[in-house]
């Protein structure tokens, strides 16, 4: 059969790859990998988050298969084509939940070994000292959140929540703050994660209280030195625009626009009670990170690279 295509002719199928899709092709495959399935173990490997099966990405070009083999029957042919076999499909990267793949289909008569695939793909070491930490539910849920919710843009910034959330931990890392002010760092934009507002709710004149999300959602877990300079820290951005004269210009421009409807630079006697405070010290040294860490390509370490500060700043389990 002539199948009227010829070597170079290319079609393309764009798929967004779901934390849902891998679940099920773990179910179906029954490859449970932990780099597949557990969020709090994928954030210590240099992935840093959940990846795709091989496999379940490897499937995607069966439509690109079908688009083409449409293709020659619209030039003539007059059989029925299918799939051979895919010789020469390459993945140049390991695919992560939300983010879409795109197979390609080129070079239909060229052969090339499939065993070089397995050559060409990489794979991260275990750190097996965090599996003892993923037996906590609430640490692997805050690695859920931090690995497959946190895609979303920070406000108006060039980067995502992650990559405000990790450059803000590590701020604090490097300053040699508690573990407690790393945690919280790593967490104080976490409200942001648990609402449905969208990824900049400000622009749309709505103040989200992410702070105050964030505080009710980890204080059934953390004590007040991780939970106030989170409930604190947009407090903090106020009481530092009213006592110091420069402080306003470094905001970012997300920062400004949702200071208007936080209620604006603090009065004297807002000031005042902010300073009575027992971690209102906390919470400012936090707003001086929160507010550089806004780098778009600065280098951080992966979620899991923060998760044993969370771990020993948890409370105890009761019973």
């Amino acid at each position: 059969m002539t199948t009227h295509l010829t070597v170079g002719d290319t079609v393309s199928v764009t798929r967004m790859i779901s934390a849902a899709n891998i679940a099920d092709f773990a179910e179906l495959s029954g490859d449970h990998d932990p780099i597949h399935t557990d969020a709090a173990h994928a954030a210590t490997t240099a992935f840093g988050r959940i990846i795709a099966h091989g496999a379940l990405v490897m499937g995607l070009p069966s439509a690109s298969a079908s688009l083409m083999s449409k293709r020659s029957v619209e030039r003539g042919a007059t059989g029925t084509p299918v799939s051979a076999g895919y010789d020469r499909i390459r993945r140049a990267a390991h695919p992560c939940a939300g983010r879409g793949g795109e197979p390609a289909w080129r070079d239909l008569r060229r052969r090339d070994p499939y065993s070089r695939l397995g050559r060409r793909c990489s794979f991260a070491p275990r750190n097996r000292s965090s599996r003892a930490m993923t037996q906590d539910p609430r640490l692997s849920h805050i690695a859920d959140l931090l690995t497959l919710k946190a895609d979303g843009n920070y406000g108006l910034s060039a980067i995502n929540q992650r990559q405000h959330a990790l450059q803000c931990a590590l701020l604090a890392e490097q300053a040699g703050c508690p573990e407690s002010l790393v945690a919280a760092g790593l967490l104080h934009d976490i409200g942001h994660m648990v609402h449905d507002l969208g990824e900049n709710p400000a622009e749309d004149g709505v103040d989200d209280q992410h702070e105050a999300l964030g505080h009710a959602f980890l204080a059934a877990w953390f004590g007040p030195a991780v939970t106030e300079p989170v409930r604190l820290h947009v407090a903090a951005k106020r009481y530092l625009c009213a006592t110091e004269a420069d402080y306003f210009a470094k905001l970012s421009r997300d920062s400004v626009l949702s200071l208007s409807l936080q209620g604006g630079p603090m009065s004297p006697g807002e000031v005042a009670a902010f300073d009575a405070l027992p971690h209102a010290a906390a919470a400012l040294q936090l707003r001086r990170f929160d507010e550089q860490a806004k780098v778009k390509g600065r280098e951080t370490p992966p979620v899991g690279h923060f998760l044993p500060y969370v771990a020993r700043c948890l409370d105890p389990v009761a019973g």
